[in-house]
């Protein structure tokens, strides 16, 4: 058998109640619309949720509370709120009960008690006829290895008087395999919140990583176009037959700059042309960059020689 720790009621649970109207002639008109009306009945019949006394088990290392709650007829939400011992809630669950008739099992696990601490649980439960709440406290064990005995005090140490636990739908003999179970499917749930909670961290972290590289290319697109336009680039001109002082204005045109001039030899008479380029013509290079020239003596053309 799991062993059931012992819980301290609170505080009882308190309702919110629809304000009823009284006097005979509320109650006149509430007899006749029960005979005009029969079918009705079934849903007069609801009202607000039940609880019923809560406890707490251990399993293993972790603690699982809970309560019972009847829908009375109607679809039910509720949520368990557990308070550590500093005073702060520190778990939750939330969840919705068809509009059965009858008492449903709702279960919050605790995971890494601290021994010996006293923990509060709130079951909360609300339908269209009201709002119902009951609280409870209970210890931990001092160690994780033990088990509360069924003649526990209240306050966790042993008593001469014995105590009997209340009998609950879920505490008998299949309780071992009902609180498996409420583990298991609170263990998928929680499995699951936290692969989605990955997931969207995942998708968040890579619209941002998006964003942040469309920036980046933004900015040195940005960058570029800016340079381009403060140092555009070299293209280098076609330099082949100029003087020095066309290339030279060539160059500077083509947002280039004269190299080394590589002359004759020996003296020649005569103007002095680009006979070869360093850079070939049309070549892109970075701004100012220097194209080296090799120059010599222009040869007359044979209608040239003609002429004279």
């Amino acid at each position: 058998m799991i062993p059931k720790l012992r819980i301290m009621r609170r505080q009882t649970a308190h309702t919110q109640r629809r304000p009823r109207r009284g006097g005979a002639l509320g109650l006149a008109a509430a007899i006749l619309a029960a005979l005009a009306l029969a079918p009705a009945t079934a849903a007069a019949t609801a009202g607000e949720p039940l609880i019923s006394e809560g406890a707490a088990w251990k399993v293993g290392g972790e603690i699982i509370v809970g309560a019972d709650i009847n829908p009375e007829g109607l679809e039910t939400n509720y949520e368990i709120l557990l308070e550590c011992p500093d005073h702060e809630i520190c778990q939750t669950t939330e969840g919705t009960l068809p509009a059965f008739d009858e008492a449903r099992a709702v279960r919050l696990t605790l995971t890494a008690p601290q021994a010996g601490a006293t923990y509060l649980f709130t079951v909360n439960a609300r339908n269209a006829d009201g709002k119902t709440s009951a609280s409870w406290r209970f210890q931990a064990p001092s160690l994780p290895s033990q088990e509360i005995p069924p003649g526990a005090a209240p306050n966790g140490r042993l008593d001469t008087e014995s105590y009997t636990p209340p009998e609950l739908p879920w505490t008998d003999e299949a309780g071992a395999e009902i609180a498996a179970r409420a583990v298991a499917e609170q263990r998928a749930i929680e499995h699951e919140e936290q692969q989605a909670k990955e997931a969207a961290a995942s998708r968040a972290a890579e619209a941002e990583a998006l964003k942040r590289r469309e920036e980046e290319e933004a900015q040195q697109a940005a960058a570029r176009r800016r340079e381009e336009i403060e140092h555009p680039a070299c293209i280098v001109p076609a330099l082949m037959g100029d003087t020095l002082v066309a290339a030279r204005r060539a160059l500077a045109k083509a947002h280039c700059r004269l190299g080394a001039v590589h002359r004759p030899s020996h003296l020649h008479l005569g103007t002095l042309c680009v006979s070869a380029q360093g850079a070939p013509a049309g070549r892109r290079l970075t701004h100012a960059s220097r194209v080296a020239l090799w120059v010599g003596v222009k040869r007359a053309s044979r209608r040239e020689k003609g002429r004279r």
